[in-house]
């Protein structure tokens, strides 16, 4: 995500080695498919920084590795959820608060590479825009971010054989966790990037010092 240089940054440095098991479902009181809780704000500083400039992005980085490759996995979601909850007062109650929650998720549908077969960690990043989500006299109040997997994982014959995971090892697993919140860019910033490729289809560094061929590029 590009900014103006108006961002706030939340890292969560401690998530390395954090995993999920593929289709491991929690027993104790019925709760669905396992997860893990990463983050809930406590301290409403953050919240309130964030608030005082207005926000209109969040954007969302971390790594994933996954040690599916025995289970020749073809489908299922797991990936990070993010909620936020606002607060606003209510018509002619003013001292009462009224709270509604918005659900933001970075899934396996939003990833890049083979998703069911990271075998080292890989970045991935998604942008989602939360203004249309602040109503006028809205305020962000808590932030929640959890590791989710759906326990919908299947191969070509619609399942999953867990004979090769007895002892319930995490292959889903996590590290650099990071949420940024930012703004556009202002219309007359605009960067340039510079691509030198020398007179032919290769680039050979032999030929160094032969004369460079320079195309610019204006990102927005």
């Amino acid at each position: 995500m590009q900014s103006n240089g108006a961002t706030n940054q939340l890292n969560y440095n401690n998530t390395e080695g954090t995993g999920l098991v593929a289709n491991f479902n929690l027993q104790k009181n019925s709760q669905g498919p396992e997860y893990v809780f990463l983050y809930q704000s406590k301290n409403l500083q953050e919240c309130k920084d964030i608030n005082e400039k207005n926000f209109k992005y969040m954007g969302v980085s971390v790594d994933f590795k996954t040690l599916l490759s025995a289970y020749h996995v073809i489908k299922g979601d797991y990936g990070i959820q993010i909620f936020i909850q606002y607060s606003y007062n209510q018509e002619n109650r003013e001292s009462e608060k009224v709270y509604k929650v918005s659900t933001y998720r970075l899934s396996t549908r939003d990833m890049v590479g083979a998703v069911y077969n990271f075998n080292t960690y890989y970045k991935q990043e998604a942008l989602f825009e939360i203004d249309n989500d602040i109503e006028a006299g809205t305020k962000i109040h808590r932030i929640g971010i959890m590791f989710y997997q759906d326990g919908n994982f299947i191969n070509s014959d619609g399942h999953i054989d867990t004979k090769y995971n007895i002892n319930k090892l995490k292959n889903i697993l996590l590290r650099n966790l990071s949420i940024e919140f930012g703004d556009d860019l202002p219309e007359d910033v605009i960067d340039e990037v510079k691509i030198y490729t020398t007179n032919g289809q290769y680039y050979d560094s032999a030929q160094l010092n032969e004369q460079l061929n320079e195309k610019r590029i204006q990102l927005k």
